[in-house]
């Protein structure tokens, strides 16, 4: 019975491999259905065929190995374990086909080299979930607590994302399958807690989730997966999910207390930039400017000069600009003048200098007090001063300066130059002097 199912599969994936001439990773397989089957010629022949077509130059030297050395199999199946991490492409094998090889691969004794290579290889390429759960559940039996066990539940997970997204009968089926995959995706962090891969896959499934609107389940895994993850930067992604779903919910409050614990119970490294930079986005698009603001200018704080700064800089003077242009003068320039303090990008400073002096322009026109009119006069004044004197490299700024300053710069510039011609002229006068004397 296994003879002639090997003999199947190997003519299946012949004529598969005619039919589809860029399959490298079928070429491959049918190598080692040829190992198995004993016959050597062909199997070195696939293998030759493989290198070329793939330039995977690595397992050229297995023929020597095959001979010669005892540990042919453990390289082939170190080199079938980078292949299936890093190289292999989706092939479109037949349904009846994948579920001959899962019937075939049940009989394979588990020490088999190419046993989990292949289990792998069927999780990839076929399409069915009832497939799918008995590949992964015979990977879980035969291989746990191993690099088969963590690849085949990172292939397994992401097919279950791909499947998430696609159409389904009814709403009702779309639910349903959701709702049992989210037990998949738990199991694979809770084994795999501290992987990236793992993180990754649920927090993307949770994503799908709350696209789908279904905010109490996301509450619920985020609770659950908060005492399984390791490492300040899930912990981190699990308080921004929290916060977003609160917010979503209609939960202001709780989410900005959530948002809060950004501050409380996490230092700022670089790992965790991007989440809190997130964060403050997120605020700032839905209006809670105060909020957004203080993570941004944490940010901004530790990390001057950096490409973040930068960018919260800029953020801080878009949020100055929005107050500005509902002419809240004083919340503008509250913000502002923390962009000036950060002092991280030239361009944002020059900015935010001239809309700070503008600001006090408009406040000395609309103050009924004589004092602040006075104050915010001399304090405008002041600062276009500044602008054209430190900053005239700017000229989208300097086009919007009232021209006087611009003219009074000039002119200063001119008794300058006259002082400094006049001064040259004397010393060639008394230099000429000296020498007829000496002449």
């Amino acid at each position: 019975m296994k003879k002639k199912m090997l003999i199947d599969i190997i003519s299946y994936l012949e004529e598969f491999i005619y039919r589809n001439k860029n399959s490298h990773e079928s070429i491959l397989t049918l190598a080692h259905f040829y190992y198995l089957q004993g016959n050597k010629d062909n199997f070195f022949k696939n293998i030759d065929l493989f290198i070329k077509s793939s330039k995977n130059k690595n397992l050229g030297d297995l023929e020597k190995l095959y001979v010669n050395d005892e540990s042919f199999e453990i390289v082939l199946q170190e080199e079938l374990y980078s292949n299936i991490e890093n190289n292999y492409k989706q092939n479109d094998w037949d349904e009846e086909f994948i579920e001959k090889c899962i019937l075939f691969s049940k009989g394979l004794d588990e020490e088999y080299y190419l046993k989990p290579y292949f289990l792998c290889e069927l999780l990839i390429n076929n399409k069915k979930k009832e497939f799918e759960q008995a590949i992964i559940s015979q990977i879980i039996e035969d291989y746990p607590s191993s690099k088969w066990e963590l690849t085949g539940l990172n292939i397994y997970t992401k097919g279950l994302l791909k499947r998430s997204v696609m159409d389904f009968d009814s709403k009702e089926d779309k639910l349903s399958f959701l709702d049992k995959s989210k037990e998949d995706f738990i199991f694979f962090l809770t084994k795999y807690n501290a992987d990236d891969r793992a993180q990754q896959n649920i927090f993307s499934f949770i994503d799908i989730l709350k696209g789908e609107k279904l905010y109490d389940e996301v509450l619920k895994i985020l609770a659950r997966i908060s005492d399984i993850v390791k490492g300040e930067s899930a912990k981190l992604r699990i308080f921004y999910e929290m916060g977003i779903v609160y917010f979503l919910t209609g939960k202001k409050n709780k989410a900005i207390q959530i948002f809060s614990d950004f501050f409380a119970n996490f230092e700022t490294s670089r790992e965790l930039l991007e989440i809190k930079f997130k964060a403050a986005i997120f605020l700032k698009e839905k209006g809670l400017y105060k909020n957004s603001y203080l993570i941004f200018k944490d940010i901004g704080e530790r990390f001057k000069t950096s490409s973040w700064a930068i960018l919260c800089s800029k953020n801080i003077l878009e949020i100055a600009r929005m107050f500005f242009d509902e002419n809240d003068y004083k919340e503008a320039i509250f913000f502002l003048d923390e962009v000036l303090k950060l002092k991280n990008n030239r361009d944002d400073v020059s900015s935010a200098l001239y809309f700070k002096a503008k600001s006090c322009e408009n406040l000395a026109e609309d103050s009924f007090s004589y004092d602040e009119k006075k104050r915010f006069s001399k304090d405008a004044d002041y600062l276009y001063k500044k602008i054209v004197k430190n900053y005239n490299d700017n000229h989208n700024i300097l086009s919007n300066i009232p021209s006087k300053y611009l003219e009074e710069k000039k002119g200063k510039r001119l008794k300058l130059d006259l002082g400094y011609i006049f001064f040259v002229f004397i010393i060639i006068v008394i230099t000429t002097f000296v020498l007829l004397k000496l002449i």
